[in-house]
Order: structure tokens, then C-alpha cells, then sequence
């Protein structure tokens, strides 16, 4: 399976589909689940590849939809009008209760407003869900809606028309189809019966049937800012040329943003406009740990930011960087914390053995690692935000795994310094240790109470 850059990806989609408005029906336009399945099949991702029913006449289709009704459909749950989706990233804190990240300083600041909370996934996150995912999924138990059967239409043109034009291989189209107008029936249902008038997520992207869904059912749609933000995004700063069809082509209604260093990056894209970018500052549970570290004594102490999914290539620079510490540096150490996701933390298990190294896992409080850190290193990653502020040197691991366009914007942007894999940080580190870095203050603003209040 080839290991593709993000702009190798970026290029070759905007090769093959040279007008966004190709993929348009008359009701949305496409791009987002295209770019899906073409990422697919130029990375060889045959797990994607699923068996489905895009081939089916719509008389077929219809009748199994009906069908399913016998497995048991819901009874419509009427809901607050604002609807939150609960994204289960969460922190623990001293006392050991659970909390969500993004969502808890958001829902104090509303909780006179009439809210609701759906969840689409099992994990405990500390909130209460007034839709559980299981209950979720049995919306798939419904007939067709004339308003669904108009989509599912011109899914079917758009896939006769790839048969010629050959935007994507076929059966990478027809998965990619099949798993958004799933999603999209789900959530038409759960919406025409529940009442949500405006709807809170995080992450937009693999989510364009819920948002198509939502937007035929007259929700606003409000994405909340989760994490990194970069210029070579695969799914943030769009062509400029899918502006004609933005309000189409499945991207919210709304986007909240940490700060204006944000609303820079995406106002050079074309999927939004100055009017749907909304600053609203640090809702993370994150700012409130910035401010009780900063002024923190330091150690020499070098911290790494494992990325999810990637432990062999984490690890492996971690035993060279180990290495080097041995032979030049030894008073330095080095801490790894694992993401929140990491699905093989086992792999780093053996660093811990090495008396200069420690692993950390998920619950371990990010804010006072980066208070004692002098150094931080990764490829590409938001705790190169969250570091600033709290005197830490940040040092992007250049031309190392498929985020190396990540990490040559981190440097063009200043938020980090370049590190060649074998190069020394220590080194670096002594050189440019009074220079100065970002403010803090342009990409994490002053959390804003009353620009929430206003979004509903």
C-alpha cells in the first residue's frame, strides 16, 4: 500500500476532476465523497472496497429499504433544537472524573439553552447522550423518503458518467457512494422526526451524509474546530474553484475556530467564507492547563508526540534519537505520549526499558509534559500549538512519513524549527534558545462566551 503525501493526493484529484461543478447533481455536489474514493484507490485501500447495492435499479433498492422495517425502526425521539454530536475526546481530571475536551466549557456556556446530545460511538466520555449509538443506527430501519430516493438518483447518474469520464476506478466510486447515502439515510430519518434545528460536530470530513442529511432537513451546521489546521490539508483549504458550489458541496453551514491564525490559513482555501469562519477562542479544556503550567521550572527533557497509527515509525526514531542522547547528551531524557487512539501501544512498550526514556499513555496530562519539556518533537501535530506559550522549542521531523507536507508547513509557518531524522535536537535547541516564538494569542484567542451564544 503506498504511503502518498497529502499534496501528491491534492494533485491528482484536481487532475482528474478539473471542474468540481463535473461532479454536481441537482441537489449536492460530490467532491468530498470523491475525493474519498479516489484517495482509496490511489493508496490501494481495498479495505474500503465494500460489497453494496450503488447497481441495483431504484425499484430494487426501494424494496429492500422497505424491507427493513421489519427489523424494528425507531420511534421518532423528539430532541432539544440545539444538538450536540459528542465526539468522545476526553481528559480525566485530578478528581478522576471524565470530562469532554472540546465540548464541556462549550455546554456550560449553554446550558440555559435547550440542548440535546447524540452519540455515534460506545466509549464513556462523561456526557450523558440523549440518543446512544445503537438507537442512532436503527434510523437505518426506514423506507425511503422521496426527498432520498431524488439523491440516490443522481448518485446512480453520477456513477454511469465516471463509466466514460473515469474520474475514479468503479468500484472505489460505488463504496464511497454506498457508505455516504447509508450514513445520509440514517441521519434523514433521525433528523425529520426529532426537532434539532442546529447541530455541534467536530470534524466535517467522512461525515457528508450526515451534513447532507442535516441541510435537507433545514439544520444548521456548525463544525467545531478539533485540531490542526494546516495549508496542504486534504480536507481543509480547498480549490479555490469549488467555491461556486460550496454551499453544495456538503461543508457546514459554520465553522468555529480557536483563533484568527485559523481563519488565515482557510480564507486562502475556497470551502468558506469570511462570514462562515467564526472566532471564538480556546473552548478547550486545554487553555485552563496553559495557564496554570506556564512559568513551570524546565528539565532537560525532550518530549515526543506519538501520531496515531504510526508506531513503527515513532519508535524507530525514537531508538536513534536514544542513541544520541547516549552518547552526547546524557543528562537529557526523552518522553513519549502515546495519541489518544494509539491501537498498538504495545510497540513502544520496550523504550521504557532505556534509563534516559519514558512512555506515557493517553490519560497523561499533556500541558504539564509540555511545561517541563525544553524541547518537543514531532512530524506534524496541534501540541505544537498547545505548546506555546510555555517556552518550548518545537522541532518538525522533515521528509519522514506522509505528513511531510504537514511538517514543511509547521516550518514555513514558524510554529516550528526543521529536523532532518538523524540530526541532532539538543544542538539546535542551544543554538535558537533566545529566539522568540508565535504569540499564543494569534492561533489561541480568548475563549468568547457571547460569539457562542450568538451561533445559536
Amino acid at each position: 500500500m503506498p504511503v502518498l503525501p497529502f499534496s501528491v493526493l491534492n494533485s491528482a484529484i484536481r487532475e482528474r476532476i478539473s471542474d468540481p461543478q463535473e461532479v454536481s447533481g441537482s441537489i449536492f455536489n460530490y467532491y468530498k465523497v470523491f475525493q474519498h474514493a479516489l484517495s482509496y484507490e490511489l493508496t490501494e485501500t481495498r479495505t474500503k472496497l465494500i460489497k453494496n447495492r450503488m447497481h441495483l435499479p431504484l425499484a430494487v433498492q426501494s424494496l429492500i429499504y422497505r424491507l427493513k422495517r421489519y427489523r424494528g425502526a425507531p420511534v421518532g425521539t423528539k430532541l432539544q433544537p440545539i444538538l450536540f454530536m459528542d465526539d468522545g475526546r476526553t481528559i480525566v481530571t485530578e478528581d478522576g472524573t471524565r470530562v469532554s475536551y472540546y465540548l464541556s466549557k462549550i455546554l456550560h456556556t449553554l446550558e440555559n439553552e435547550k440542548i440535546s446530545i447524540v452519540c455515534d460511538h460506545p466509549h464513556p466520555s462523561g456526557l450523558t447522550p440523549d440518543i446512544t449509538s445503537d438507537l442512532l443506527a436503527a434510523y437505518s430501519n426506514e423506507s425511503l423518503h422521496r426527498e432520498e430516493k431524488k439523491v440516490l438518483k443522481e448518485l446512480t447518474q453520477l456513477l454511469r458518467e465516471n463509466q466514460s469520464k473515469k474520474w475514479v476506478a468503479p468500484e472505489f466510486l460505488s463504496s464511497a457512494f454506498h457508505v455516504f447515502f447509508e450514513e445520509f439515510h440514517r441521519y434523514f430519518h433521525f433528523f425529520r422526526t426529532n426537532g434539532t434545528k442546529t447541530f455541534f460536530f467536530t470534524n466535517h470530513y467522512h461525515r457528508e451524509g450526515m451534513i447532507a442529511a442535516a441541510k435537507l432537513n433545514g439544520v444548521k451546521t456548525i463544525e467545531i474546530q478539533h485540531g490542526l489546521i494546516a495549508k496542504q490539508d486534504l480536507y481543509y483549504g480547498y480549490r479555490k474553484d469549488i467555491g461556486p458550489v460550496r454551499k453544495k458541496a456538503l461543508f457546514p453551514d459554520k465553522l468555529m475556530l480557536f483563533g484568527e491564525y485559523w481563519k488565515e490559513i482557510l480564507l486562502e482555501g475556497g470551502e468558506h467564507t469570511e462570514e462562515s469562519l467564526v472566532v471564538v477562542g480556546d473552548y478547550s479544556l486545554g487553555s485552563a492547563g496553559w495557564k496554570q503550567y506556564a512559568g513551570e521550572p524546565k528539565e532537560n527533557l525532550v518530549f515526543i508526540g506519538a501520531q496515531k497509527n504510526m508506531p513503527d515509525e515513532y519508535v524507530s526514531y525514537t531508538e536513534g534519537l536514544l542513541k544520541i542522547l547516549e552518547e552526547k547528551h546524557p543528562d537529557w531524557k526523552v518522553l513519549v505520549k502515546l495519541h489518544p487512539y494509539e491501537k498498538e501501544p504495545q510497540k513502544y512498550a520496550h523504550l521504557k526499558e532505556h534509563p534516559q526514556c519514558d512512555v506515557k499513555g493517553k490519560e497523561a496530562d499533556l500541558m504539564q509534559i509540555l511545561s517541563k519539556a525544553r524541547i518537543q518533537i514531532s512530524v506534524y501535530s496541534t501540541t505544537f500549538l498547545d505548546a506555546l506559550g510555555l517556552n518550548v522549542m518545537n522541532l518538525s521531523l522533515q521528509n519522514y512519513t506522509n505528513g511531510a507536507d504537514y511538517a514543511v508547513d509547521m516550518v514555513d509557518s514558524g510554529i516550528a524549527r526543521a529536523l532532518d531524522i538523524s540530526g541532532d535536537p539538543i544542538e539546535i535547541y542551544e543554538a535558537h534558545r533566545e529566539e522568540g516564538e508565535m504569540e499564543r494569542t494569534h492561533v489561541y484567542g480568548p475563549y468568547s462566551a457571547e460569539a457562542i451564544r450568538e451561533l445559536v
